[in-house]
């Protein structure tokens, strides 16, 4: 029997925390339902304490409802974390109950995939639950995340007036989205660097899309001129603020890639531009329809909402730099506009 506990956070239309004595943990976090039905895909990975896996569920959640409105969807920002190694059939019928149980007094949150849960583990929860999107997707939401990336990095070389094929692009991660990206782009840059934790998963990408690998992250860093974490969050840090330059461009598939407001801050001061992670990544949200149908990232509606990712991207950097504020600031703004409507 799963027990449940919400937890009380500020801002947040509500948080809860269902366990067993199992040691199944799924935290459901829904930040915001203004325009909509909170949709955020179920994470699951191992997380080093509960304090870790319900931070992450509050700062996606917000990241979802960020997204979501900045992309004009009228859907809210939701997420779900669940502490495991897998998503194994028992996990996912625990989680199953977890959903109705979210939606049970009216529907509020949506789930769908994420890392942990693609396609068939979407499929086999959609028997278990009505509330999840994109079980009967042809393609999984890498492409469209994929291609919405690289859209963002062609509008931050836009802005800085320069062409693809002067630039070295680093992916670091090359799951769904990061091997994705690294086929859309890499005909059209100077040089192209691959680096996953998975080596065989980075050799294969290094012979299919002519790209090379630096073992060093430093070194990797420090030739990149445009620099793509595609994995976890967080790996625009500190570290790598010192290694990259004036002029570099943080552009990536990853969540919540720099730590802190301070860091974004600190790489506007240093002349790095540090493309908002929810305008690049956007292209997963964008595939949903009006009726929460996935469309195929080739769809003329969707391809186009994708396409407009780099005119945007252009514009927010435009007025980052008229304004003095940071991108992910601007980006903030015009969310918060519609939120706020």
């Amino acid at each position: 029997m799963l027990n449940y506990m919400d937890i009380q956070v500020d801002g947040y239309h509500r948080v809860v925390e269902a366990t067993d004595n199992d040691g199944f943990r799924a935290i459901v976090a829904i930040h915001n339902i203004t325009l909509g039905v909170a949709l955020g895909g179920c994470r699951v990975t191992s997380y080093s304490s509960q304090d870790h896996q319900l931070q992450d569920a509050l700062n996606l959640a917000k990241g979802m409802t960020y997204k979501n409105s900045l992309a004009g969807l009228n859907l809210g920002g939701g997420k779900a974390t669940i502490d495991s190694k897998v998503a194994d059939a028992t996990t996912l019928s625990k989680f199953a109950e977890v959903m109705d149980y979210i939606n049970k007094d009216g529907e509020v949150y949506i789930t769908a995939g994420d890392v942990g849960t693609g396609l068939e583990e979407v499929a086999h929860l959609a028997k278990l639950t009505k509330f999840v999107n994109g079980q009967n997707m042809a393609e999984d939401s890498g492409f469209a995340t994929a291609y919405g990336v690289y859209m963002a990095m062609l509008g931050a070389l836009d802005f800085q007036g320069r062409n693809p094929s002067e630039a070295v692009v680093v992916i670091e991660g090359l799951g769904k989205v990061g091997k994705r990206l690294a086929n859309y782009i890499h005909r059209d840059v100077s040089l192209l660097i691959v680096s996953d934790v998975n080596e065989t998963t980075e050799g294969a990408v290094r012979m299919n899309y002519e790209a090379c690998s630096v073992e060093s992250p430093a070194i990797r860093l420090g030739m990149a001129d445009v620099y793509a974490p595609c994995a976890l969050g967080g790996t625009a840090n500190v570290f790598a603020f010192n290694e990259l330059s004036s002029g570099n461009i943080v552009c990536g598939g990853a969540n919540n890639q720099i730590p802190s407001v301070e860091l974004e801050r600190s790489f506007m001061q240093k002349g790095i531009i540090a493309v908002p992670d929810y305008l690049a990544n956007a292209g997963g949200v964008i595939i949903v329809s009006d009726d929460y149908e996935d469309l195929s990232w080739k769809h003329p509606d969707v391809f186009r909402k994708l396409v407009n990712i780099r005119h945007k991207t252009f514009d927010i950097l435009t007025t980052s730099r008229s304004e003095g504020i940071t991108p992910q600031e601007v980006a903030n703004k015009m969310a918060e506009e519609r939120l706020n409507a």
